[in-house]
C-alpha cells in the first residue's frame, strides 16, 4: 500500500512521519487524510535492509525512486548493529544515500556503492574508518559525506 501523494519537499512547516512497511495498512489512510486536509506531510516508509555476518545490506524500497531518508535528528533503523557493521552493501536501484545514514559506524571498513547512486548525503559516512571508496564520477557528494581521511576514487 502506498500514499496517494509524494512526500512534501518544500520550505513550509510540515509533519514528519516515519513508519515500517509492515504498518503501512494502518498508517497510509491517516497520511492520505492529513494530506487531504491540507497538511504538508514528509513521510518515510523506511527502506528494506538486512544485517548478516557483519554486513548491512540496503535495498531500494518497492515503488520508490530509490531515495534513502535523511537521518538528521532521527535514529537509523540499524542503530543497534552499528558497532558490528564492517561492510555496507548498497544494492543497485538505490539512488540517494541519506544524510547521516552510516555516521559513526566505527567498524565500517568497506562499502559497495553502485552507479545507480547519484547523491551521497551530508555526513553519510562521516566518522567511519573507511580508507577508500569507489564511486561514479556522476555521484554528487554532500557536505562531509566521508571522513576527511577517506580516499575517494571516481570512475566513469
Amino acid at each position: 500500500m502506498q500514499a496517494d501523494f509524494r512526500p512534501y519537499e518544500g520550505d513550509s512547516p510540515y509533519i514528519f512521519v516515519s513508519y515500517s512497511h509492515q504498518d503501512s495498512g494502518r498508517v497510509i489512510p491517516i497520511l492520505n487524510a492529513l494530506n487531504g486536509a491540507g497538511y504538508h506531510i514528509w513521510y518515510d516508509d523506511g527502506i528494506p535492509w538486512a544485517f548478516r555476518d557483519s554486513t548491512l545490506y540496503i535495498e531500494k524500497a518497492p515503488g520508490t525512486d530509490g531515495t534513502m531518508p535523511r537521518y538528521f535528528g532521527i535514529e537509523v533503523p540499524w542503530k543497534k548493529h552499528s558497532k558490528q557493521i564492517h561492510t555496507v552493501e548498497i544494492r543497485r536501484g538505490v539512488t540517494k544515500i541519506g544524510w547521516y545514514a552510516f555516521f559513526d559506524c566505527k567498524g565500517l571498513t568497506s562499502v559497495t556503492i553502485p552507479d545507480s547512486v547519484t547523491e551521497i548525503g551530508d555526513s553519510a559516512f562521516a566518522n567511519c574508518p573507511l580508507s577508500s571508496v569507489d564511486i561514479s564520477e556522476k555521484t554528487n557528494l554532500g557536505w562531509h559525506s566521508f571522513d576527511k581521511r577517506t580516499r575517494i576514487r571516481r570512475h566513469p
